[in-house]
């Protein structure tokens, strides 16, 4: 089964008080869902490994987070940046080689979001945060904590 994954551009500043455990949530000012297959399904290599970077890579969010598959990650903002940077180029390469795309086609559509969220991420030099979404067994699913705000224009449902 796939998984969702929450990606979420949260001021650096906010994510580093988290950290420190000065806040007990951060407040996302964008935030979408892709699909986890992104990070292992998609063609080519190139393309794939900086969506495995951005949905997967990064720093350990705060220790006492946990998920059975994936503990909560984060990326500086300087990361972000470098990681669209990498996404905006592979996707242009993509084009490049296979002509344009089709923009109803699923895997579009997935990768736009989290290209268009980094992208606003990098504008704003914020960080970039990734969850997965809980389990689907409510022994495991209560374990896993998503400390998230989302503004109510882009609420998503936690």
């Amino acid at each position: 089964m796939a998984y969702s994954v929450l990606l979420a551009s949260v001021p650096e500043e906010h994510v580093i008080a988290f950290r420190a455990g000065k806040c007990a949530a951060l407040r996302a000012t964008l935030s979408t869902r892709c699909s986890h297959l992104l990070a292992y399904w998609v063609r080519p290599p190139a393309l794939r490994d900086v969506l495995y970077r951005a949905i997967d890579g990064g720093q350990d969010l705060r220790p006492d987070l946990w998920h059975p598959f994936r503990k909560p990650v984060w990326h500086p903002a300087s990361t972000v940046t470098e990681i669209e940077r990498q996404l905006l180029e592979a996707w242009k390469d993509l084009s490049a080689k296979h002509g344009p795309v089709d923009p109803k086609d699923w895997y579009v559509i997935e990768i736009s979001k989290v290209l268009e969220l980094f992208q606003q991420a990098s504008a704003m030099h914020h960080a970039v945060v990734a969850f997965l979404e809980r389990p689907l067994d409510s022994a495991r699913a209560a374990r896993v904590s998503i400390p998230l705000v989302v503004d109510d224009e882009d609420r998503v449902p936690l």
